[in-house]
């Protein structure tokens, strides 16, 4: 059996623009003098009657391209403009006074501000703008008309990114959902629930994983048959493929990105949370989706039992125990359909790991604990009394100085130290670069301070930080 790609493209792209760290009180001002501008185009479309947004817009022209501002915007954002090549949705930034102890007005004026933690400009592709282009091209042109009205120095950050292959020799089926094993349980089949789709009686696809992290699969004939619109695909790329066989299917396989999974990815180099990377990285985040999600050589016999939890033997129909199942996965091979994918346009990609970053301590985990606590000496003591409470304190303490010879604050505080200390080391052995949070080299020594005060040791002293080194290993 052949099996072709025809065609391998990025589907979407969607971007965040911030302001630097550094720009002038006079650049924020620009930019929200521009987006009071298109608002008040906004409220010129909102006054058209149409029950159809789309066809709520006043026509404007930014840089070489026309643009349409539309009566509706995205959430959280104060107007958006679009065209048939990108989207782009624009929100003002609020300023805080000046201090009034600052009397020189040159230097009132040009009171640097820091970035935002939130973006001010939101920008989607239209995946016909990144076919016909090029991701790059595509890419450049719209930096370049934010740079030129909008903000000339901005920090752009990777939101949404879509990497799709197109192939054929393949058919899915709705068999296919059992056939797959997962990242997230690496020998079981994965759990099929409502992600299988179908138009009519056609099977059309399924989708394994989540938003943040995606595989879809679905078929891609059948798409651009239902929205001719969609058939650009077809005619930029499909048709530029001697290999390309109209009287077959094509079958998509897309895998989808969002940051919140893009910045727990890390290469050699560091994350990838950094709009460059995410883009030098796509053979690598292509080749982790087929990886993490594989489609295995399983027989229509073996599927089936595996979908219905059940095999015949002897004429005799059984439960499929759990141990069978999942030695059946285990034992498959990845489908040589699977593997003629695996690449992205010739290139492997490195092998991406999963940096799990050091999470602060949260309110909530306290709340948490304390519902445990009450919780717990309701269940043993049938009642919640001060004498009770006293009691459980009483025990650790006592658990706590027959194991390791010091009290239960000063064995919270040394695991609080540690915490931090690893925190510190997992950035200065180059481990990640994220999040190396600025606050962290006050905020560390802080803590040490009143923690290890709690030990008897002279803060300062050579005991002292030769204890805390040894401890934290920095």
């Amino acid at each position: 059996m052949s099996y072709t790609v025809i065609g391998q493209i990025i589907d979407t792209i969607k971007f965040h623009a911030y302001f630097q760290d550094g720009s002038t009180r006079e650049e924020v001002e620009k930019y929200n003098a521009i987006v009071d501008e298109l608002s008040e185009k906004k409220k010129e479309a909102q006054l058209i009657n149409n029950s159809n947004n789309d066809l709520r817009f006043v026509n404007v022209r930014f840089f070489d391209s026309k643009f349409q501002v539309m009566a509706t915007t995205v959430k959280s954002f104060a107007v958006t403009i679009k065209n048939g090549d990108v989207s782009i949705s624009l929100k003002r930034v609020t300023l805080k006074k000046p201090k009034e102890d600052v009397d020189d007005k040159e230097l009132k004026d040009s009171i640097v501000m820091h970035a935002s933690k939130n973006p001010v400009i939101k920008a989607e592709f239209r995946s016909s703008f990144l076919v016909r282009t090029g991701y790059i091209e595509a890419l450049r042109h719209v930096n370049k008309l934010i740079s030129a009205h909008f903000i000339e120095n901005f920090r752009p950050v990777i939101s949404e990114i879509h990497i799709a292959t197109d192939f054929q020799g393949y058919d899915f089926t709705h068999l296919d959902p059992h056939r797959f094993r997962t990242h997230k349980k690496r020998l079981v089949e994965h759990e099929v629930n409502s992600s299988i789709h179908a138009y009519g009686k056609r099977f059309s696809g399924f989708v394994l994983g989540s938003g943040n992290d995606m595989l879809r699969i679905y078929d891609k004939s059948l798409e651009i048959s239902i929205f001719p619109d969609k058939e650009y695909i077809k005619d930029l790329i499909w048709l530029r493929n001697p290999k390309y066989d109209d009287e077959k299917i094509v079958w998509r396989v897309e895998a989808q990105y969002r940051r919140k999974t893009l910045k727990t990815l890390k290469t050699d180099d560091g994350v990838i949370d950094g709009y460059e990377s995410v883009l030098n990285n796509i053979p690598s985040l292509w080749n982790r989706a087929v990886t993490n999600n594989q489609l295995l050589d399983i027989d229509r016999e073996s599927a089936v039992d595996i979908m219905t939890n059940t095999t015949v033997k002897d004429g005799v129909e059984f439960v499929l125990m759990p141990k069978a199942r999942t030695m059946r996965i285990y034992r498959a091979e990845v489908h040589p359909a699977w593997k003629a994918i695996e690449n992205y346009n010739e290139y492997s990609g490195e092998q991406l790991d999963v940096y799990k970053a050091p999470r602060t301590g949260a309110r909530q985990w306290v709340n948490n604990s304390v519902k445990s606590l009450f919780s717990t000496l309701l269940k043993h003591n049938g009642d919640i009394t001060k004498e009770g409470l006293i009691e459980a304190f009483e025990v650790a303490e006592k658990e706590v100085l027959d194991t390791k010879g010091i009290s239960l604050v000063e064995n919270a505080s040394l695991k609080h130290i540690d915490y931090f200390g690893q925190t510190k080391k997992m950035i200065y052995n180059g481990d990640s670069v994220y999040p190396a949070s600025n606050e962290l080299e006050n905020f560390l020594p802080l803590i040490a301070n009143e923690l290890v005060s709690k030990l008897n040791l002279d803060v300062g002293s050579d005991e002292f930080y030769n204890q805390l080194y040894d401890k934290v290993g920095y």
